[in-house]
């Protein structure tokens, strides 16, 4: 009777150290794992690496001109890198890659860079009371100088109900007004469309290839410049009211 027992011990020592008593229980391979027995630990083919074809876009910052972009394995999802790229065109087919309040928000930070303190500018983004999106722009003391608004493809004005859509055209408006005069709107326009300039081309560095073809003639009214793909046009309307309109063309 010893004699068994000491057998079967002997059996269930052997069996515990060379594998699974019945039957393997195996977890899946990964792409640097091979597929491995639960049980003992025993594995099965070889790990094939992670596989990735091209980096993905992860998220836009539309303030900073910044891309962020990560390396994705395609076999099991899992992220091997990440990287941030500088945006070098925000157009996109025929519309621009932001939306009415994500410029306004841009333009503001381009004008401070612009500006340095010189003539300091505020952009209100707002709904006005005919339903569309536009900005207005105050001075340091919260005086009213100009108003900007927005259009989609089809010339329509971006309205309140789709203030997320993306637009096609910013135009900004500057009056004269009995404290200021002609030339002082004038002036007042050319910061304004030099931010404005930098906010819709990521890819300006120098501000000085855009003031001598938009603003060479301030009554060129309807003379368009084309520049990066994008059309400018610089007009004087009846009533002294400077325009700038910065579109995608057709």
């Amino acid at each position: 009777m010893k004699k068994v027992l000491a057998i079967l011990i002997a059996l269930i020592m052997v069996l515990s150290l060379t594998g699974c008593c019945l039957k393997h229980e195996w977890t899946e391979a990964t792409c640097t794992t091979p597929r491995t027995c639960i049980k003992c630990g025993k594995t099965e083919g070889e790990p094939t690496g992670h596989l990735n074809t091209e980096w993905m876009e992860e998220s836009v910052n539309i303030l900073k001109a910044k891309r962020e972009m990560v390396l994705v394995c395609d076999d099991c999802g899992r992220e091997l890198d990440d990287k941030t790229e500088d945006i070098e065109s925000f157009i996109d087919g025929d519309e621009f890659l932001f939306t009415a309040k994500e410029f306004v928000e841009r333009f503001q930070k381009c004008y401070d860079d612009l500006d340095g303190g010189e003539l300091p500018l505020t952009f209100k983004y707002s709904i006005n009371s005919y339903g569309s999106v536009n900005f207005d722009v105050y001075n340091r003391y919260d005086y009213w100088l100009a108003w900007g608004i927005f259009y989609d493809v089809n010339g329509k004005a971006i309205e309140g109900t789709n203030e997320d859509g993306r637009i096609n055209c910013v135009a900004i408006f500057v009056p004269e007004q009995e404290e200021v005069g002609l030339e002082a709107a004038y002036y007042l326009l050319t910061w304004l469309g030099e931010a404005a300039c930098m906010a819709v081309d990521p890819a300006v560095t120098d501000i000085d290839v855009y003031s001598e073809p938009i603003f060479s003639n301030k009554y060129a009214d309807g003379e368009v410049s084309d520049l990066h793909g994008l059309s400018y046009t610089c007009g004087l309307s009846e009533d002294n009211e400077y325009s700038l309109y910065i579109e995608i063309p057709d």
